[in-house]
């Protein structure tokens, strides 16, 4: 556009100023309308760090005989210096990034800055005030830094890509009939599981084009970097365009990169597989595994469950059945609380599958008191991919979505 205008409007300078200007401005919106994410993602980590610190100080001198602890001259500093660092350590760690809010890179980058910090007071010692505060505020930032992430995917859907948060960003590989129907049934799906980004083609000329409404992102030469430009987490291989012996070797050529593969059956039933192929035998396996059999996934559900059980049976149960009470009926939300103690006991998971797998299937974790089954498909749909989706996928901060969804619901529904 500056080509442009030069070329036509250069016989008068204040004309070319003012477009040129006008150029530059739109220019800067453009730029800041893509990153509008990231920007107010730093702007309230800025406001909710400093508000821990000052709850860190206060908390600290309650308890201590120390008023303020912090001289006149280093006021500025402690609200300035440690945000920045934790800034700067979220940007090195990809915290901030234009299309999602992520929890668990924070969690890093908390961690990170604590190190930070403490190396800086013990090279700076002026500014050392109080370990104790440090300590306070590093303890208190996972809670606050995550807890405002959590609350805006869950109510605000910030930083989901898709309608749907737990959609992954997929490409089909194909452009046959069979690919271009099975990309508009995932994208009309209610409960879908992928997020259809574009189509891989078998030759480069195909690029940029436009197929039923999904464009041809890349070709067979080029998918490693499509998945890496475009932050793809699952590949998508339609049966009859590819030999197995392609499907392979694209899969090999991948397995550096963070995807997961599905390939699809004739009525387009998804086996599904991870990214990393082994060599046995000159036989290649697809490895499969679920989150869910993870020991330190399990440890963390199960710690989890009696955390939360606890918590509700000793502070939100006894509120509930004063209001049943005064009400003389119950609700869903004081139905749902009240199988709570079969958490507790060990018969149920607060998130889980509708029912446990029966004897010779793969098993996908305790049946739940809710879980997708509830919050993102009809009562009369078979909940069985949702089940697997989650046995695959399950943390705990899918967990939290997913608790987060039900009592929105089971709420609403009152």
């Amino acid at each position: 556009m500056h080509i442009f205008v030069k070329k036509y409007y250069s016989g008068s300078f204040f004309l070319l100023l003012f477009l040129r200007l006008a150029i530059s401005i739109r220019e800067m919106f453009a730029f800041f309308g893509k990153r509008k994410l990231v920007i107010l993602s730093v702007l309230t980590d800025i406001v909710f760090y400093n508000l821990t610190m000052f709850l860190a100080v206060k908390i600290y001198s309650g308890y201590t005989d120390w008023e303020t602890g912090i001289p006149d001259y280093g006021i500025p500093v402690i609200y300035t210096i440690p945000v920045m660092v934790h800034i700067l350590t979220s940007a090195v760690l990809s915290v901030y990034r234009r299309d999602r809010l992520s929890v668990l890179r924070t969690m890093g980058a908390v961690v990170a800055g604590f190190f930070v910090i403490t190396s800086l007071t013990f090279f700076f010692k002026d500014y050392a005030f109080s370990r104790g505060v440090v300590l306070i505020l590093y303890f208190t930032l996972p809670f606050t830094l995550g807890g405002w992430r959590i609350f805006s995917k869950l109510w605000f859907k910030a930083g989901v890509s898709g309608a749907m948060s737990f959609r992954k960003r997929a490409i089909i590989v194909g452009t046959g009939e069979e690919a271009l129907k099975l990309a508009t049934k995932l994208r009309k799906k209610k409960g879908g599981y992928s997020q259809i980004v574009g189509l891989i083609g078998s030759k480069r000329v195909q690029v940029g084009e436009k197929l039923e409404g999904f464009e041809v992102v890349g070709s067979l030469e080029t998918i490693v970097r499509v998945i890496r430009e475009r932050g793809i987490q699952e590949v998508i291989f339609t049966t009859g365009e590819l030999s197995y012996n392609s499907i392979i070797g694209i899969v090999a050529s991948c397995r550096k990169e963070n995807v997961e593969f599905q390939i699809t059956g004739g009525e387009s039933d998804f086996m599904v597989s991870k990214s990393e192929v082994s060599i046995l035998n000159e036989i290649q396996l697809f490895e499969v595994n679920y989150n869910i059999v993870l020991p330190l996934h399990k440890i963390i559900k199960k710690s989890f469950d009696i955390l939360f059980s606890l918590f509700i049976l000793l502070f939100l149960f006894p509120i509930l059945f004063i209001g049943k009470l005064i009400r003389g009926r119950e609700n869903k939300f004081y139905s749902f609380i009240k199988k709570v103690p079969k958490v507790l006991g060990g018969d149920y998971s607060f998130v889980g599958p509708r029912k446990e797998a029966t004897p010779g299937e793969p098993w996908i974790g305790k049946k739940g008191l809710t879980g997708f089954w509830l919050t993102d498909i009809d009562e009369d749909e078979d909940s069985t991919k949702s089940d697997i989706f989650y046995a695959k996928n399950q943390n705990i901060w899918l967990d939290l979505e997913i608790i987060g969804k039900t009592f929105n619901k089971l709420i609403n529904e009152q």
